[in-house]
């Protein structure tokens, strides 16, 4: 694995984690609306989103300059849209008021 496919691996599962963790806090507190967690409204909503597509897309320019390999731009790629898509899955309904 080279230096840029390690940094590349720590990028992608930093913000996993601050995914994650940032789903623990909002099911701890789901009453986003008021309160300490307020600003974790704007993270829920456009985190697993807008955050997504920006490292999918260094992701796919990354394997466009060959500084990482398929594999790795796949796996990390299909690694984010796993987390994205179980945070929205749990968190949008809680906000939708479902």
């Amino acid at each position: 694995m080279t230096v840029s496919e390690k940094r590349y691996w720590i990028i992608i599962l930093a913000y996993c984690g601050l995914l994650c963790v940032s789903l623990l806090l909002f099911l701890a507190e789901p009453d986003w609306r008021i309160g300490a967690v307020a600003w974790n409204a704007l993270f829920q909503a456009f985190g697993p989103t807008v955050g997504t597509i920006i490292l999918l897309l260094v992701a796919l320019v990354q394997m466009a300059r060959r500084n990482i390999s398929v594999l790795n731009g796949v796996g990390g790629i299909m690694l984010i849209m796993a987390v994205s898509f179980v945070c929205l899955l749990l968190t949008v309904p809680i906000m939708m008021g479902v």
